[in-house]
């Protein structure tokens, strides 16, 4: 672990290594960027935003063969929340948590671009684990 001295080692480039500091300073800049960027945001902005996001969300749901959750009722004490990872275009995750009829499951899924055939290839879904 790097201390939050200055001390700078060289990686194998002989570029300079961030400290644990700087990397922290970068990305208290970068939320504070964002956070600028949203305040100068219209009301009409942020509505636009969230429609391009559910809707970008719906598109990942229905190629997954997957329920819309906004649209989907649940019997009360069920739950089920989805993590989305995007790598670029070559590469996207899925892992879907749920909770149905008192009993949890994890289920994971991957898909890889395929340099082949130019097209997303899904990996075999794998269900990760069942808790009872």
């Amino acid at each position: 672990m790097t201390s939050c001295s200055q001390l700078e080692t060289a990686n194998s480039n002989s570029f300079p290594t961030p400290t644990d500091f700087e990397l922290a300073e970068k990305k208290l800049n970068q939320i504070q960027s964002d956070e600028d960027y949203a305040r100068k945001l219209s009301p009409e902005q942020i509505e636009r935003k969230n429609q391009d996001l559910k809707g970008e969300l719906a598109k990942l749901a229905k190629s997954n063969k997957l329920s819309i959750l906004e649209k989907t009722e649940m019997p009360k004490d069920d739950l089920e929340a989805r993590i989305w990872r995007h790598s670029g275009w070559w590469e996207m995750w899925l892992l879907v948590l749920k909770r149905s009829n008192g009993k949890w499951s994890a289920d994971f899924q991957e898909q890889i671009f395929d340099k082949e055939t130019d097209k997303i290839k899904k990996l075999p879904k794998e269900e990760l684990t069942k808790l009872y």
